[in-house]
């Protein structure tokens, strides 16, 4: 295979990979289960039982679905992926706003409680609110390989015309 289409395919392959990956991660299915943990419950007896709705807008969670309660958990640290962040996060909860906590032992839903309304932030959706992710992702790893792989094309480029410049010299 010609060196420039591999270089080319190589490059092709990164960006593809790059744009097809996610940018933010997604909550996880075990997040439930790890607050009734931290809560000493049997389940979230949230009427419906609440499950993933207790910090997204629909059982299916994700991007643009955090409800009020979810928006606060995640001001207090709770991150994808991260059982430990979401028992910290409800710790500190408890700590600002015991009432909230005290929803969920109850069975009653901590986004309908209208006391709770001040410390409960309302939930913002859009483009504008995708953050930048934090640490070294799979988009800085493929940006870092195609500045890498252009540098060494910039470079072989270089020497090959320094190689060539200097075969057409006559010595004196």
């Amino acid at each position: 295979m010609d060196r420039r289409l591999l270089l080319f395919t190589t490059q092709a392959l990164v960006m593809g990979v790059t744009l097809a990956w996610p940018a933010t991660g997604s909550a996880s299915a075990s997040f439930p289960s790890v607050v009734e943990s931290a809560l000493n419950l049997t389940t979230i007896t949230v009427d419906p039982p609440l499950g993933c709705k207790l910090c997204h807008t629909s059982d299916s969670g994700g991007l643009g679905t955090l409800s009020r309660f979810g928006t606060l958990m995640k001001q207090y640290g709770a991150m994808p992926g991260a059982n430990q962040s979401v028992v910290q996060a409800l710790m500190l909860v408890e700590q600002s706003d015991k009432a909230l906590i005290d929803d969920i032992k109850a069975g009653r839903d901590p986004n309908a409680d209208e006391s709770a309304a001040p410390s409960l932030p309302s939930p913002q959706y859009g483009c504008s609110t995708v953050g930048r992710s934090t640490g070294a992702g799979p988009a800085w790893i493929a940006a870092a390989l195609t500045a890498l792989l252009a540098l060494g094309r910039v470079v072989r480029k270089a020497k090959t015309r320094e190689d060539s410049q200097g075969d057409g010299e006559t010595g004196s």
